[in-house]
Parts: structure tokens; sequence; C-alpha cells
């Protein structure tokens, strides 16, 4: 097996793993604020750890008032956008969170059209379209949901920020350095999160053998090995490619959800027209852009 076959490999397997946070944050019997600040910690940690052995603290100096600015913006972006995602699924269910986090590639065309003028292809237009209308069936078939319906689309407004925000961060040699201050920024921001909603770490202490595992799961195989593991992959594979196939995150999070945890997953059937066409939305965005790179056959 080829580096770049081993690249699309672990790329995927990260995917899953991205995609098995939201059945953890389901399961554990906590707020939001107390899973995400569990998950910083743990994953800052860990990072911790391995830029001391590598001794590439030191990097920290070479950075720019910039790219400090930036990484620490990313990192309140990045807790805000787990608690509201974990929030989104605890008012509701892992598919309608993971619906509502498919509408990212709609929302980061949008925010790029604002904050850089630029003009949308036509099959933009017509993608985001087909992403409005989903939402809006959603919206009017489960009329149960609206509270978790706005924080998921919410989540997903910070997650294509946070994606907009690392566009500009990507040519920094050590990205590592950048992920552990996001990290760090995150679990500030998930600390005063506690304080502003007056939750107490000390009353959601890990006792059960079950509760421990999840957190250590979430914290260092979902987060800090697949942050080290994508910085790997983005050396063997473009961040187009990369940033494609994470469109599969939703797809393979309701495939689990619906596996684990069955009829309690099961939505309306207007829920399902309105997910059906924002992935198709997806698919067809993802399509055209495929077409857009692939490269010309030269002329015999």
């Amino acid at each position: 097996m080829s580096r770049q076959q081993q690249s699309h490999l672990l790329l995927h397997l990260i995917i899953l793993l991205w995609a098995c946070t939201g059945l953890i944050g389901q399961q554990l019997p906590w707020p939001s604020e107390i899973i995400v600040w569990y998950r910083l910690a743990i994953a800052l940690i860990m990072l911790t750890i391995i830029l001391h052995q590598k001794k590439t603290f030191h990097g920290l100096l070479l950075l720019n008032r910039q790219e400090y600015s930036l990484a620490i913006a990313g990192g309140l972006t990045l807790a805000l956008h787990w608690w509201c995602f974990f929030t989104s699924i605890k008012w509701s269910s892992v598919s309608l969170g993971l619906v509502c986090l498919s509408t990212t590639p709609f929302l980061t065309t949008l925010m790029q059209m604002i904050l850089y003028r630029k003009k949308a292809p036509f099959h933009e237009l017509i993608c985001s379209m087909m992403t409005i209308t989903g939402i809006l069936i959603i919206f009017n078939t489960d009329l149960q949901s609206t509270s978790a319906i706005i924080a998921g689309l919410f989540s997903s407004f910070l997650n294509a920020l946070f994606n907009i925000i690392n566009g500009r961060l990507s040519r920094v040699r050590n990205a590592i350095l950048i992920s552990w201050l996001q990290l760090a920024a995150g679990l500030l921001t998930a600390s005063l999160t506690l304080v502003i909603l007056k939750s107490s770490l000390s009353d959601y202490i890990p006792s059960e053998g079950t509760e421990i595992l999840s957190l250590l799961f979430l914290g260092l195989i979902c987060t800090a090995m697949a942050t080290v593991g994508c910085l790997w992959i983005m050396k063997e594979l473009s961040p187009y490619t990369v940033g494609l196939s994470a469109n599969l995150e939703p797809v393979y999070g309701i495939m689990l959800a619906m596996i684990v945890r069955g009829e309690q997953e099961v939505m309306s059937e207007g829920f399902y027209l309105g997910a059906a066409l924002i992935f198709a939305s997806v698919v067809a965005n993802t399509f055209m852009i495929q077409r857009k790179f692939q490269p010309q056959k030269p002329c015999a």
C-alpha cells in the first residue's frame, strides 16, 4: 500500500472518529459545557506531552501577532462550536445535530462571499437554495425541535468560521503548535463558560468505567490523535481532498447513530426529506468542485 493510499485510509478513519463524537456526547449524562471542558483538557494534555517530547515549544516565539490572534480566535470558535453541537444533540438527536452540521459547506461559501466579496458560481447558488429548502422543511415538520435546530445551525456557522480562520493559518509551518494554542484558548473559553452557566466540575467527576473510557476516547483519540493524524495527512493529500472528504462526517455519524441507538434516532418523514435535500446539495457541490479541479488531459 502506497503512502497516498495509507493517507486516504487514515483520513476516512479520522472522519469516522469525528462522527463518533456526537454519539459519545449523547451517551454521557452531563451538560454540554462539562463534556467540552473535559474533551479540551484531555486533548491539550496529550498535545503538551507530544510537543514536550519533540522539544518544539520554542516555536511559539516564532509566531507573529496575527498568527497568535487567529489561533486564539480559532480556539474560542472551536469551543463554542462543540458546545452548540452537543447541546443540539442533547435537545433532540444525533441525527438532527449532524444534519445541521452538514450545512457547513453552504455557510462557508456564504461567509466567504460576505468577507471576501467573492461571487458564488451558479452551481453553488443552486446548492445553497437546496440547503435552505431542506432546512425550512425540517423546521416546518419538526417544530418541537426548533431550539435544537437553532443550536445545530449556530454550531455549523461556528464550524464554518473555524474553517475560514484555519484557512488563514494554513501556511504556518508548525501546525501542531497552532493546534495546541487553539486547544489552550478553547479550554480557557470552556472554563469561562462553566463560570457563566454556573456549572461546577466537582459535580461531574467521572466515576464509572464507561464515563472514564468515553472521555478518554473523546479527548485522546477523537481529538488529540485525530488532530496529529490530520496534520500528517495534509503532508500527503491536498486541503481540497481533505475538505471534500470531511463532508462525509454527518453521513458516517447518522449511520453509526442508527446502528447504536436504533429507534431512538427515527425521525419524521419531513426530516428525512429535508436531510436528503441537504445531503444532495453537498454531493452536487462536491461533484462540481471535482470537475472544476480535475486535471485536463493533454492533447494528442
